[in-house]
C-alpha cells in the first residue's frame, strides 16, 4: 500500500460491509450476582474437552524440535482425517516484505484523533467465530461461534456453539446471520473472579507498562512472535479505548520483522489492515502469524499459517491451521 491511510473513506466502506453493523447487541441475561448463585449451585462449567492444547498446536504449526517430533508421532497416524482447512486470505505476500512500522505509525496518528468511548465498561460483549485444526478430532478441526459477556468483577457467561464443516478452501465464514439448525450450544458460567485473569487487570494505555504486562503472559524470551500472540489474546476479549489501542499499536510497531500486508478482506467480508510475522525454521516448522486490524485500531482477527509444517505433520504447506475473527465487540455500563 502506498501513501497515507484514508481513514474516513475506509471506515465508511468497512461499516457498509460489516454484517454486524447496526445490529442490536443481545443483553446479558444474568447479573453478576445471579451468575455467582448459578455457578455455586451447578459448579463451574469447564471449557469443553475439545479445547486445543498447546502441544497439539506445536505439532501443527511448529515449535521446539523435540516436542514436535514426539507429539507428531503420538497424534498423527494413518487414521487421521484428510486435511481440509479454510483458504488463505488474499493479501500482499511479496518478499522482501514492506516493514509495518511506518504504516502503523500512520494508523496511530489517525486513532489518536478518534472520539473515545463514553461508557465505563461495566460489561464487555464479544461475539466471534474461531476455527482450529485438530487432527485427532473426528472432524479434523474444532470450530465455534462464541458469545461472551463478562463484567469488571470477572464474572461472566459464555455461549459456545459448535459449527459444522465448511467448504474446504473457503475464505469466508458461512454462519454470520444465523447459526445452523440443530447446532449444540454449551453454556459456560463464570463466578466473580473466575473469568480470564489475562494481564491481571486492564491493558495499560502506556506502551512500556503494556509490554511488561504482555511479558508475564507470553515472555518475549520466546521470540518476537510471543508479543504478537499476546496482543492477539488481549484483543480477543478486551474492548480497548483509544489510549489502549495506541499502546497496542505502538508495541506492535516495535516488533522486529513485522511485515505490512496492506488492506485485506477478512472472512466476514470487511476491509481491514493486515500485518504478519514469521517464526520457526526447517526443523521445527515455519509459521506465519497474521493480525487483522480495523481502521479504528482494534485487532479484529488472527490467523496462523503453517508455511512449512513441522516434520511428520499431515498439514500441507501454506495451510491455515487456526483463525478467529471478532464479529461484534462493545462495552456498556
Amino acid at each position: 500500500m502506498t501513501g497515507h491511510i484514508n481513514d474516513d473513506l475506509l471506515q465508511h466502506v468497512m461499516d457498509a460491509r460489516n454484517p454486524a453493523y447496526g445490529k442490536e447487541v443481545p443483553p446479558p441475561t444474568l447479573t453478576p450476582e445471579q451468575m455467582r448463585v448459578v455457578a455455586e449451585a451447578r459448579g463451574r462449567l469447564r471449557k469443553p474437552w475439545y479445547a486445543i492444547s498447546f502441544t497439539r498446536r506445536l505439532a501443527l504449526t511448529g515449535g521446539a524440535a523435540g516436542i514436535v517430533a514426539t507429539v507428531a508421532t503420538v497424534y498423527f497416524g494413518a487414521s487421521s482425517p484428510a486435511y481440509a482447512g479454510p483458504g488463505r486470505l488474499d493479501m500482499d505476500t511479496a518478499e522482501p516484505a514492506t516493514p509495518a512500522a511506518s504504516h502503523l505509525q500512520d494508523l496511530i496518528r489517525a486513532v489518536r484523533q478518534q472520539p473515545d468511548a463514553t461508557v465505563n465498561g461495566g460489561t464487555t460483549y464479544v461475539h466471534r467465530q474461531e476455527w482450529t485444526a485438530d487432527t485427532i478430532h473426528p472432524d479434523g478441526f474444532v470450530a465455534n461461534d462464541v458469545k461472551l459477556w463478562w463484567h469488571q468483577d470477572r464474572s461472566g457467561k459464555e455461549l459456545q456453539t459448535a459449527l459444522p464443516p465448511q467448504t474446504p478452501g473457503s475464505k469466508t465464514v458461512q454462519y454470520l446471520d444465523a447459526l445452523p439448525s440443530g447446532s449444540q450450544t454449551v453454556p459456560i458460567m463464570y463466578g466473580p473472579g473466575e473469568f480470564s485473569d489475562l494481564l491481571n487487570g486492564t491493558p495499560s494505555a502506556d506502551a512500556g507498562q503494556l509490554e511488561s504486562q504482555l511479558d508475564k503472559h507470553q515472555p518475549r524470551s520466546n521470540g518476537p512472535q510471543a508479543i504478537l500472540r499476546a496482543l492477539a489474546d488481549v484483543s480477543r476479549i478486551h474492548y480497548l479505548r483509544v489510549g489502549q489501542r495506541v499502546a497496542v499499536l505502538t508495541v506492535l510497531a516495535g516488533i522486529p520483522g513485522l511485515a505490512w500486508r496492506g488492506i485485506v478482506t477478512d472472512r466476514a467480508g470487511r476491509l481491514c489492515y493486515a500485518v504478519s510475522l514469521d517464526s520457526g525454521g526447517a526443523e521445527t516448522g515455519r509459521t506465519s502469524d497474521v493480525l487483522l486490524i480495523s481502521v479504528a485500531g482494534q485487532i479484529c482477527g488472527f490467523e496462523s499459517i503453517a508455511v512449512e509444517p513441522a516434520p511428520n505433520s499431515p498439514v500441507p504447506p501454506n495451510s491455515v491451521v487456526e483463525y478467529w475473527l471478532t464479529l461484534r465487540l462493545q462495552v456498556s455500563d
